[in-house]
């Protein structure tokens, strides 16, 4: 028999053999596919951290101040922040932004981001309502009555004409001190009293204006 060519059929035997083996361990290195292919390796390409923009500043939203600041910030770097106020146009914000002399009524402060690699704006914007109001409330006296078994005492009621309110009132001009409706006064001496009330709204402003009402109590029988 002739086994002239026997070597070469044992040498594609064991070729084929290291093959079937050292394959799947070169399909398995980090790299080649494989495993991302089957989604085994359960690594996925990190996805971008989100565009975000944020107001820092506290505020009222009820103010009698004709100002306001707002601090912003954005992330992630490198990144800007562009501002606009009641609808304005889009401008570039900083680090914070100053708005002096506002008028008198509600405005809105709103801020996004933009990254500044790719210019991609952030996706929705972030807004601050608020509502500057310089006009002082005015104080009625709605009801005032004493107690017949008491002539040394008598009471008030009153209102303001806003929906919120809080109260001081002043004895024959005694020092402002906080009050509610109705307000009872007790101790009085006979003679003549004079009851004051002024109205604070919700942004602080005072009535300059007080309600007063004027009686007398008289002398003990």
């Amino acid at each position: 028999m002739d086994f002239t060519h026997r070597p070469n059929r044992v040498a594609r035997r064991q070729s084929r053999q290291y093959i079937f083996w050292i394959l799947p361990l070169v399909l398995l290195l980090p790299g080649c596919g494989w495993l991302d292919w089957l989604d085994l390796s359960g690594q996925r390409e990190p996805q971008k951290p989100e565009l975000v923009s944020w107001i820092d500043q506290p505020y009222d939203s009820i103010t009698r101040r004709p100002y306001a600041y707002f601090a912003v910030g954005c992330s992630p770097d490198p990144c800007t922040v562009e501002c606009r106020i009641d609808g304005g146009e889009w401008k570039f914000c900083g680090v914070g932004k100053f708005f002096g002399h506002l008028e008198e009524g509600e405005h809105t402060f709103q801020v996004r981001a933009r990254d500044d690699l790719t210019g991609e704006l952030e996706r929705r914007t972030h807004s601050v309502r608020w509502t500057v109001d310089r006009t002082p409330p005015e104080t009625t006296i709605d009801a005032a009555y004493g107690d017949l078994n008491d002539p040394q005492s008598a009471a008030f009621e009153f209102d303001c004409n806003e929906e919120y309110c809080s109260y001081e009132c002043s004895v024959d001009d005694e020092p402002w001190r906080w009050c509610e409706s109705p307000h009872t006064v007790t101790g009085l001496e006979p003679g003549r009293h004079l009851f004051e009330v002024r109205a604070i709204d919700q942004a602080g402003n005072v009535d300059p204006e007080p309600a007063s009402q004027e009686w007398s109590v008289p002398l003990s029988p």
